[in-house]
């Protein structure tokens, strides 16, 4: 699925990564793998990622978003919502 999702994100002048849809674990191994691999390439600026609002969830309340965030958080980078509309589900990162 991520794969699927996430088709032009190599080439893309500003990387979008699209997660929703993935179980945690499975979505912060892509995100942290993603990451990784955009820095070895030189990558500097923004990332957007995507996780979701939690709709489909089984329990009806978001985990991925918060699982990222702290992900993130911890990683030290400082996540940014920039979400269009109030619902929310997606982050700005900066890669230095």
């Amino acid at each position: 699925m991520f794969d699927e999702r996430n088709q032009g994100l190599r080439r893309a002048d500003e990387p979008i990564v699209d997660l929703h849809g993935l179980h945690v674990k499975e979505a912060l191994y892509f995100l942290e793998s993603t990451l990784a691999e955009l820095r070895r390439d030189g990558y500097r600026g923004p990332v957007y990622i995507i996780t979701g609002t939690g709709h489909h969830s089984a329990s009806g309340r978001a985990r991925l978003a918060p699982a990222v965030q702290r992900w993130l958080m911890d990683a030290r980078f400082a996540p940014r919502d920039v979400s269009t509309d109030r619902l929310g589900g997606m982050l700005s990162i900066r890669l230095n």
